[in-house]
């Protein structure tokens, strides 16, 4: 079924949509002229840019309580494809644009639409448009037009479709809450995953100095924004080449001593993964190495931080 843009709207607890292809414009909610003998959900008129348009209070239309105005609102100007007059829509404030299913016509709520964690009220703009044109003696009394949209849901009704909204929230959440941020590096031509919330700042590698006595898997100290930092080569560790360093980055984490800084030749990006897809260690010899995922039929192996931390290879030997 082929899904239709919608404006989400939120006023007073409550969602309402209408078809983006309808709204001509959005606006602040600027000051209205009041005026005699308009149905008594309409404000008052605008005057916008030398055309008249009747502005509609939707909490009034729909029978909910009149609230004072709020600057923070929007207006949204709605214009009907069959050459009726244009009208605006006092409707609180706005929400993201959302694609909404049709919905089924047949239905005593059919206009009521499930989305993600929340339930929509689709709005009947010819209906609106007929309160703007209409004098108070002839439009209908106040909230009718809840009830001729909408119908009168019975509250186990409406307990069922809060209840399928809230399923289906808690679903996309748990979906969502499985997967975790990770930075991936190219370090000597291979694609290797950190957890990003483990790694405190990225920046060009710096200039190095060697340390003496230290350990091969160190690089030197490098000096950035004056802070020297200890930069590590995890090449040897990993059995890939080492070859001079040209240019690079340098991945700050923090060590029971202070920050560390692992040289990779880029950051690729930052990847949303499931750790509970991990497959078996792709390199060995690795004790660090947790894991990995298959991405684009390239392997990606997974830094576990703790272990590689703790790895002989990085500990800085004390003199004696």
């Amino acid at each position: 079924m082929t899904s239709i843009p919608h404006l989400g709207l939120r006023l007073q607890e409550r969602r309402f949509a209408l078809p983006s292809l309808a709204v001509q414009e959005l606006l602040q909610l600027p000051l209205v002229q009041a005026t005699e003998g308009c149905h008594s959900s309409v404000l008052g008129l605008l005057n916008l840019r030398g055309a008249i348009l009747p502005v509609i209070d939707l909490a009034t239309a729909m029978g909910l309580p009149s609230q004072t105005a709020d600057p923070a609102e929007t207006l949204v100007v709605v214009q009907l494809p069959e050459s009726a007059p244009p009208f605006a829509l006092r409707v609180g404030f706005l929400e993201d644009q959302i694609d909404l299913a049709p919905p089924d016509e047949a239905s005593s709520h059919g206009r009521i639409v499930a989305h993600h964690e929340a339930v929509y009220h689709l709005l009947d703009l010819k209906a609106l448009g007929t309160q703007a044109i209409s004098p108070r003696e002839q439009g209908a009394p106040t909230g009718d037009l809840w009830t001729t949209t909408f119908g009168v849901l019975a509250a186990d009704r409406m307990a069922v479709f809060s209840a399928r909204a809230e399923a289906l929230a808690a679903l996309l959440d748990q979906e969502e809450n499985s997967e975790e941020d990770y930075l991936v590096l190219e370090l000597g031509g291979e694609h290797f995953a950190l957890p990003a919330g483990g790694a405190h700042r990225i920046h060009p590698c710096p200039p190095l100095s060697p340390l003496p006595l230290s350990p091969p898997a160190f690089l030197g100290y490098g000096v950035y924004r004056g802070e020297a930092v200890l930069v590590a080569d995890l090449r040897p560790l990993l059995g890939l080449s080492s070859p001079a360093i040209a240019d690079g980055v340098a991945v700050v984490v923090e060590d029971q001593e202070g920050p560390l800084a692992l040289f990779a030749d880029r950051v690729v990006q930052v990847l949303r993964l499931d750790p509970s897809q991990l497959l078996p260690p792709l390199e060995d010899g690795a004790s660090f190495l947790e894991g990995g995922w298959i991405r684009d039929d390239l392997p990606l192996s997974l830094i576990n931080l703790d272990r590689l931390l703790a790895h002989p290879a990085l500990a800085i030997p004390t003199p004696t």
